[in-house]
Formats: structure tokens, sequence, C-alpha cells
């Protein structure tokens, strides 16, 4: 596996790769920048039955940001302007050398067949949503692709997938433990007092995500409707979303 660049995409593909070996047993490689394999290594679960490096390999594929022309230690969009987002893509065309030497190396070693390793058109049509929340979104792109395209979400924590009670505290809990992803800045059992504190249906959540943030006139501009029909509203700045 080769993700993109960027914290909101490797760590669903870590989520992928727990799902994937959970089906089929197989071992599972993820490639990507020395710093970012140094980012995955830490989200790693030591202490569960079965941990993530017994089954998952990280391999590192060289990238040095200040030859591209970007600050140092940039290997992912973190922090990054949108102004810099298209160089540090053109950056990233650096790791198709090494990329190719890697899947090279892996299938002389192994002797795979070319079908095993195409994976860069494959994952196009595995996309991270939900067919009930999205339909007409992933109608769209089967008629744009003229392909199957199937929907792999929600990419859940493991401790979420095997609760099977539904309170809010079992949840909570659920979600309490070790994770990948930035520190919460609000903890998960107060989110979900918030919640329950509410009627069922009542709570609308909107998010841009956390690639690039919009301006406080457009934040303001597209909650307005909500401002006005929402007995609570809650607005987040930072992560460019709200209640």
């Amino acid at each position: 596996m080769l993700p993109f660049l960027a914290h909101g995409h490797l760590i669903p593909f870590i989520a992928l790769a727990r799902q994937i070996h959970q089906a089929t047993g197989f071992r599972i490689s993820i490639a990507s920048t020395p710093l970012n394999i140094q980012y995955l290594s830490s989200t790693f679960n030591s202490s569960s039955d079965e941990p993530e490096n017994d089954y998952i390999t990280l391999l590192e594929l060289p990238f040095c940001s200040a030859d591209n022309g970007l600050p140092p230690n940039t290997e992912s969009t973190e922090n990054l302007s949108l102004d810099a987002i298209g160089n540090f893509l053109s950056a990233s065309q650096s790791l198709r050398a090494p990329f190719h030497s890697l899947v090279s190396d892996i299938s002389a070693k192994q002797g795979g067949a070319y079908g095993t390793l195409a994976y860069s058109s494959i994952w196009l049509n595995l996309p991270h949503r939900v067919e009930e929340f999205e339909p007409a979104g992933l109608e769209w792109l089967r008629n744009f692709l003229k392909l199957p395209v199937w929907a792999i979400g929600p990419l859940l924590p493991p401790t979420v997938l095997k609760k099977d009670s539904s309170s809010s505290s079992a949840v909570a809990s659920g979600l309490s433990t070790r994770r990948a992803g930035k520190r919460l800045e609000i903890p998960v059992e107060k989110c979900m007092e918030w919640l329950e504190s509410h009627s069922p249906a009542s709570v609308l959540y909107i998010s841009f995500g956390s690639q690039n943030s919009i301006s406080p006139s457009q934040m303001m501009g597209v909650s307005y409707w909500p401002r006005r029909e929402c007995e609570a509203f809650h607005l987040g700045h930072q992560a460019s979303c709200w209640v």
C-alpha cells in the first residue's frame, strides 16, 4: 500500500490493513516517507492479542523535503498552506523511482503475479465512504468511471467494532483506548454526554475535513441556516466543523 501523504489517508490505511488481514490472513506492507513511517509505527497497539507489527510491515521510501524546495521535515500535508500543497504534490513524484524499485524487489522475491501489484488502479475504486450515507455520490462516481466502485467505510478502530452495547459508556470506552490521529481536545465521554442530552435525530454534524480551513466569513455564511433553525448550535473553528 502507498497512501497519499496526509494523516487523513495514513490512518484509514492502517484500519484497512487490519481488516484485510482479519479477512484473509495476508501480511500487509505499507510504504511511505521516513517521518510518516515513524508516525504510523507510533499508532500501533503492542498490547493487543495480535499486535499490528506482527502482520503489517512498514517500509521507508527516501524523501528529502529540502531537495524539493519545501520546509525541513515536510513529509505530509500537515500544517501546509493551500499554496504549498501544489509544490508538495510535485515533490511526491520523487517517490516514484524508489517505490518501483521496492515493488520490483518484492515481486522478484515473492514471485507474485502482476495483478496482485496493480493497487494504483484498484484503490481508486475503493473510496472511504459509506453507501448508505452517500448513495447519489457513489452512483455518480460509478457512472463517471464506468467501473465498479465499492464503499469500504466506515474504517473504525477495532475497539469500536467489537462493542455490542449501544450505551454511550460502552461507545466512549471503545473510543477512549489507544487511537491514531491527533490528541482529542475534548474527552470522548463529554462529547457522548452532550449528544445524549439531545433527542434522537436532532443533531446535525458538518465537516469540511482538515486539509484546509475556511475564512470566518465563509464559515458564518455556511452556518447561517443551522444557526436559525437549530435550538442548540456549536461551532468548532479549529477543526472547520460544527455540531
